[in-house]
């Protein structure tokens, strides 16, 4: 390819300065064909003829030279002197001496005879019709000899240009061929890493192969059984409600015993005045005060599970448990509610009392999945006692098995109770002396 664009480079050298030759010959052969110039030639002939011979009469005759003959003599004269002006006068006549002149126009003369016959030869040749100068002017402006230099000119002109054209495109054809050869020994290299890695690919699907189990129909079966059934679903629910309410129950049952126990202290009173100044102990003071709520606490417990579970259909799993536990239940609440109206009186604890019922019911999960409560109720709910009833009374009432939640509930509950009979048992003694505020409390119910 370099070889045929340096050779193209020189073909279209050649082709141009073939052109420029051509068309410095042609042009002027077509301008005068266009013109029609050489339709005049031969009277062109007739007056370049007749012009010479007038030249030749206007030159001097011999015997005009006697004005040369003159000036010798004068020359001659002059000779004589020696002076320097009459020398430079010698030097400059001496030109015009008479035989100069007349060699010079001997030979003019001579000149001027010699183109009358040429220039009579040419009359001669262009007005005879017979004449070879005369066909080849036929010939000219015949028409087909400038059609044909016409059609020299161009195809010589199209030629150039071919060859320019030539050598531009395989200018680019090297260039291409250049980038073909690198791309090619990329190719090259990259089937060998392509061979390597189907070399690797084969040994790989033969093991594969190899390695592919032969089953049988059945197992082609089971198979095609699970690929087409990727996931089974399968559901298992434990502790089955058998009802929407039998979900609910353990919240309102927790939520009744409180409300309960709130309208037993309403009734009664949480520490009675005579066993506190009569100097009894003070847990027996507590308990004076107590025991006649916790028997009605538990009068609440079976007139509410009997009107549940006759009147609203409630079915539970372990009956003699669910009892138990709701007394449970009951004597706690009935227990704290006592400490809250000892601890801060009978008409600021009733309010601490409701307060504290509200906080309850939305931090012990027994309506909404703790998860999507706010972040301060989850906060609450493990220390809330309403979470360890409702946990209780689910394992009762549902549970087919007892896990630990209910045993941690009874022991929450009771530690509660427990407490909450300690707090008011040490209110009993800053009861045991009475003020101008225990005697005119700022606030009566």
């Amino acid at each position: 390819m370099v070889t045929a664009r340096d050779g193209s480079a020189q073909l279209a050298a050649g082709a141009d300065q073939l052109a420029t030759a051509i068309d410095g010959v042609t042009g002027p052969l077509l301008n005068a064909l266009d013109s029609g110039q050489l339709s005049s030639v031969g009277s062109q002939a007739s007056e370049l003829r007749a012009s010479i011979v007038a030249l030749e009469d206007r030159i001097p005759q011999p015997a005009q030279a006697s004005a040369g003959i003159a000036v010798q003599q004068v020359i001659d004269i002059l000779g004589r002197s020696s002076d320097p002006i009459v020398q430079q006068a010698i030097t400059a006549l001496t030109p015009f001496t008479a035989q100069e002149v007349v060699s010079d126009t001997e030979a003019l003369r001579a000149e001027i005879v010699r183109l009358q016959g040429d220039a009579r030869a040419l009359e001669y040749e262009l007005n005879d019709p017979s004449s070879p100068l005369q066909s080849g002017l036929a010939m000219l402006q015949g028409g087909g000899l400038a059609a044909e230099v016409g059609e020299l000119q161009s195809g010589v002109n199209e030629l150039n240009s071919g060859a320019a054209t030539l050598h531009s495109g395989l200018i680019q054809l090297t260039d291409g061929s250049f980038q073909l050869s690198d791309g090619a020994g990329q190719l090259s290299s990259g089937m060998v890493e392509l061979q390597s890695g189907s070399h690797e690919l084969a040994d790989a699907l033969a093991q594969g192969a190899q390695e592919v189990p032969s089953w049988n129909d059945q197992q082609r079966t089971a198979t095609a059984d699970t690929l087409s059934t990727p996931v089974a679903l399968q559901q298992n629910t434990n502790n089955e409600a058998s009802t929407f309410g039998t979900g609910f129950a353990p919240f309102f049952l927790s939520l009744a015993l409180f409300v309960g126990g709130i309208i037993t202290w309403m009734l009664l009173t949480p520490l009675q005045s005579r066993p506190t100044v009569s100097g009894l102990g003070l847990y027996r003071t507590v308990l004076a005060s107590y025991w006649p709520a916790l028997l009605v606490g538990v009068l609440q417990v079976i007139v509410m599970y009997t009107v549940v579970h006759f009147g609203v259909g409630l079915d539970v799993k372990h009956v003699a448990g669910t009892i138990l536990f709701l007394m449970l239940v009951s004597a706690t609440y009935l227990a704290m509610i006592q400490a809250f109206n000892a601890v801060f009186g009978v008409a600021v604890g009733r309010v601490v009392t409701l307060a504290f019922l509200m906080l309850q019911l939305v931090s012990a999960g027994g309506i909404y999945p703790v998860p999507t409560t706010a972040k301060p109720f989850q906060y609450i709910h493990p220390f809330d006692p309403m979470t360890y009833t409702v946990n209780g009374l689910r394992q009762l009432t549902v549970a087919d098995q007892i896990d630990s939640r209910l045993w941690i509930a009874i022991a929450v509950l009771t530690g509660i109770l427990l407490g909450s009979l300690t707090a008011s048992a040490l209110s009993v003694r800053r009861n045991r002396r009475y003020t101008m505020e225990r005697l005119y409390p700022p606030i009566e119910v």
